[in-house]
């Protein structure tokens, strides 16, 4: 924030309440453990002990316990010849795949916990300074009562602008008492996502959002890329591998041995071909729509930065105007406020962005 005036101590009533509200949360006690943090901090905190992540984990494991199962169990003859020819031809397929799936999960459950734990991180810092925004803004508005107030006692206001100026403190008051609220609830989802004690009190480093314009994309190559990468697709596909496998087994023995199976299971290849077309489009409308949000959050981004350095000019000419007795003190004040809010903005574009281009990112890999 650039300091240009000074903040002058205030008495009133309302004053010492909002005071009160700024440092109602979070409720801790005075031996709560205290916990700095910066982007370099989080991520393997978010990685430890989650219980998302440990569960995928373990899905791995019993993928791994099954295909060594089925690998074993490759030669075993089994209860019938039909047991037979799938040890041999369709249980390691089937527990390949499985594991394969349970890998690529697990890895795409790491990513997620930690993009959202870092959207989870930076919100909360954005909400920390736009709080003291709106503190400062209801310290200024509280002048400016006392203000009309004096004018109303020398008779150069009206009621009127008493009342308007008591509105706008209310609905200052109440947009706070919001953002308190939002407050105690990242505090809370924050401190979920590291995996730490709900009472910890939280001291951030500053807000360093990453911002890089991500390089324009081939949607073309990105989408064969995609085709041949997405894990559910593959799936899908190994399934109908899978699928033919088996009615080939089926096909070993009489027909009125697994006529019934075998008729259920053609029409089941069946629909993997409708199921398989319709997971490709779908996937080119994520892939354009998760594209789509990436150049969107980048334009927000310099549309933002534009209006802030409209709104640098403005408190520029303002700060020169009250220093030579053309403006008051809260004129400038309000501008600086108006400024900072413009530079949270700023940095929520980016967050938006950052998200963006992360989940991009994720979806093709």
């Amino acid at each position: 924030m650039i300091k240009l005036v000074k903040k002058k101590q205030l008495t009133t009533i309302a004053v010492l309440v909002i005071l009160v509200m700024m440092v109602a949360l979070p409720s801790v006690g005075s031996d709560s453990e205290h916990q700095t943090l910066s982007l370099a901090t989080i991520e393997p905190k978010i990685l430890e002990d989650n219980i998302a992540i440990e569960r995928a984990e373990l899905a791995v494991e019993i993928a791994e316990v099954e295909l060594a199962e089925a690998e074993d169990n490759q030669n075993d003859s089994g209860d019938s010849t039909y047991e037979k020819y799938m040890n041999r031809r369709y249980y390691v397929k089937q527990a390949e795949m499985n594991l394969y799936v349970a890998q690529n999960t697990l890895s795409e459950t790491q990513r997620s916990e930690v993009l959202s734990g870092g959207q989870i991180y930076y919100n909360y810092l954005l909400l920390v300074e736009n709080i003291d925004i709106k503190n400062r803004q209801l310290l200024r508005l509280n002048e400016e009562l006392n203000g009309v107030n004096k004018k109303i006692e020398l008779g150069a206001s009206t009621i009127n602008d008493r009342t308007s100026k008591e509105l706008e403190i209310a609905k200052a008051t109440y947009e706070l008492m919001q953002l308190q609220d939002d407050k105690e609830i990242l505090f809370l989802d924050l401190n979920l996502a590291l995996r730490q004690d709900l009472s910890t009190v939280l001291v951030i480093e500053g807000i360093e959002i990453p911002f890089e314009a991500y390089a324009e994309r081939d949607l073309s190559t990105d989408l064969d890329y995609l085709l041949t990468t997405n894990v559910d697709l593959w799936q899908l596909e190994k399934q109908d591998e899978l699928d033919a496998i088996q009615l080939d087994i089926y096909g070993e023995f009489d027909r009125d041995s697994y006529e019934s199976e075998a008729k259920d299971l053609t029409s089941t290849i069946k629909q993997n071909a409708l199921d398989i077309a319709d997971k490709q489009l779908n996937l080119e409308y994520e892939l354009r729509s998760k594209y789509n949000a990436v150049l969107n959050g980048y334009d927000s981004v310099m549309i933002k930065e534009l209006e802030l350095d409209n709104l640098k000019m403005a408190l520029e000419t303002l700060t020169k105007r009250f220093d030579v007795g053309f403006e008051t003190e809260n004129t400038v004040k309000a501008a600086q406020e108006n400024f900072d809010s413009g530079a949270l903005a700023v940095l929520q574009a980016k967050l938006d962005y950052y998200v963006a281009v992360e989940t991009y990112k994720n979806f093709l890999n």
